[in-house]
């Protein structure tokens, strides 16, 4: 019914003898089309309703809200990625406070379909920690990290390092080996080859057999004396 590929019915139509008379479609159509302006007009605010009360057809007043409000969705998706470009954590706030700010933005932007992906709130995040120092070694970790991190595999990382980072009495002076205790801790860091060790343990294990080897070949020497 709110389709512009719905045609209007006439609203009359010429009978078996020539007479125009009134088409019952149409009628029938009015009948629909003002229910669907009643329901439409149920919903709108006052300020919104004096802007389609005007129009003819359910359709019109729709298509004159679609357009209003995609305009509206515009302007409200550069503000919030205006603000996720801008948006830096301060010294006061903590990490738990700055990432639900965050979230808060990429959700709206999400209500009004226009998702930000994933690689660039990452970034939005970790470039909004670079006014504080004590971050600067894990940002520089994450940002170079050996595989993409998702935004929730940031949070418990970033909030670990909060943690230690409180925990410590010489705090800013040991970051470095803070944000490497955290990513390692993650669980995520590479397996390190323990080829070496193997090899190592298999030729003490030759060694050992070749020694045995020599025991036995020198008690069978003995007993054939």
């Amino acid at each position: 019914m709110l389709e512009d590929t719905i045609s209007i019915p006439p609203a009359t139509i010429i009978d078996e003898c020539g007479v125009s008379i009134l088409n019952t479609q149409f009628c029938e159509y009015l009948r629909v089309d003002q229910q669907m302006e009643s329901w439409i007009f149920a919903t709108l605010s006052r300020d919104v309703f004096v802007e389609v009360h005007d129009l003819s057809t359910s359709v019109k007043i729709w298509n004159r809200l679609q357009t209003r409000f995609m305009h509206a969705s515009m302007d409200r998706s550069m503000e919030l990625k205006g603000r996720l470009t801008r948006i830096k954590k301060s010294d006061s706030q903590s990490v738990d406070g700055y990432l639900c700010e965050i979230k808060v933005i990429a959700d709206s932007l999400a209500i009004i379909q226009c998702p930000i992906s994933n690689q660039d709130l990452v970034q939005h995040k970790l470039f909004g920690l670079n006014l504080d120092s004590k971050y600067d070694h894990i940002v520089t970790i994450l940002l170079h990290y050996p595989f993409p991190l998702s935004f929730d595999d940031l949070c418990p990382k970033l909030l670990l390092h909060e943690q230690r980072m409180k925990s410590s009495k010489d705090g800013f002076e040991s970051s470095s080996q803070h944000a490497l205790v955290v990513v390692q801790s993650s669980g995520s860091s590479p397996k390190p080859n323990s080829g070496g060790r193997n090899r190592g343990r298999n030729n003490k294990n030759r060694g050992g057999n070749n020694n045995r080897n020599q025991n036995n070949r020198g008690n069978g020497g003995g007993n054939g004396g």
